[in-house]
C-alpha cells in the first residue's frame, strides 16, 4: 500500500469535474467510491458515473 500526500481539496460547483481531471491527470486510474445511501443519491452515483465516463476503473462500495 503506498501513501501519498494530499494535493487537491476543492469545494464548489465544479468539484465533480476538477476530480475527474485531478484522477485523469495524476495518474489514479483506479478507484474506489465509498458512500452510505443518502450520500450515495446525493453526488456519490453522479461522481462515480463522471469517473467511469472518463474511462476510469471504478468500484463502489454503498453502506446501508
Amino acid at each position: 500500500m503506498s501513501s501519498e500526500q494530499l494535493q487537491l481539496v476543492a469545494v464548489d460547483d465544479r468539484a465533480v469535474e476538477r476530480l475527474v481531471d485531478f484522477c485523469s491527470t495524476t495518474g489514479h486510474h483506479r478507484l474506489m467510491v465509498i458512500a452510505d445511501r443518502n450520500t450515495w443519491r446525493a453526488q456519490g452515483e453522479d461522481v462515480a458515473a463522471a469517473l467511469k465516463q472518463a474511462g476510469l476503473d471504478v468500484k463502489t462500495v454503498i453502506f446501508p
